[in-house]
């Protein structure tokens, strides 16, 4: 079992910061377009079991969806700080049509409102969802997921119960998801003996 460990705004900011020092480094040649895959967790506990079991099942559909469309994944990583858990892809394909991809995950898969992709063209731009016209929805109502937080309209105990039951009802339907993998580099995670 994985520990909770609460995390502070600055270690998240410290968090962004790494990624983008790793993003500079990933490419194992020029050209690729990249994806930093992230879970979207309120709240000051980021990292436990459930929430890598929801990780591992965005890495293998964002593979199966760039093999399907034809892209070469050059390179994949996964880490696992208390920040809550990071996935890399290096890929041989255009970013507009990797985002296109990635987007389609986020809205038709039954945990894509948990997935964050973000996708970064070979100079390192990153490809905005504003772009596209499209926000994210509330996990507990239809409307835009930003203003809720903003104003703070739910309670966050409610949002984390929501996303609890959401992950366990989706392998609960299907038990296989929880034995797939991402088939991804990963560094190994710490095993304590602790709570999840």
């Amino acid at each position: 079992m994985i520990p909770e460990r609460t995390v502070t705004v600055a270690l998240m900011c410290e968090a962004r910061e790494r990624r983008v020092e790793r993003r500079a480094h990933f490419r194992p040649a020029s050209g690729l377009t990249l994806i930093s895959f992230t879970l979207n967790i309120p709240g000051n506990v980021k990292d436990g079991d459930l929430y890598r079991k929801a990780h591992r099942e965005g890495m293998r559909v964002a593979g199966e969806s760039l093999r399907t469309g034809g892209g070469l994944v050059a390179r994949k990583k996964v880490r696992y700080p208390k920040t809550g858990t990071e996935g890399l892809f290096a890929v041989d394909a255009p970013a507009a049509d990797v985002k296109a991809r990635m987007m389609e995950i986020e809205r038709k898969h039954p945990l894509g409102r948990l997935f964050d992709f973000d996708v970064f063209d070979p100079d390192d731009k990153p490809l905005s969802r504003s772009d596209t016209a499209l926000f994210r929805t509330c996990y507990m109502c239809s409307e835009n997921a930003k203003a809720c937080a903003r104003s703070g309209a739910h309670p966050i105990e409610e949002i984390l119960e929501r996303i609890t039951l959401l992950i366990e009802s989706f392998f609960s339907a299907d038990p296989s998801s929880a034995t797939r993998t991402g088939d991804s580099e990963e560094e190994a995670p710490r095993r304590t003996a602790a709570r999840a």
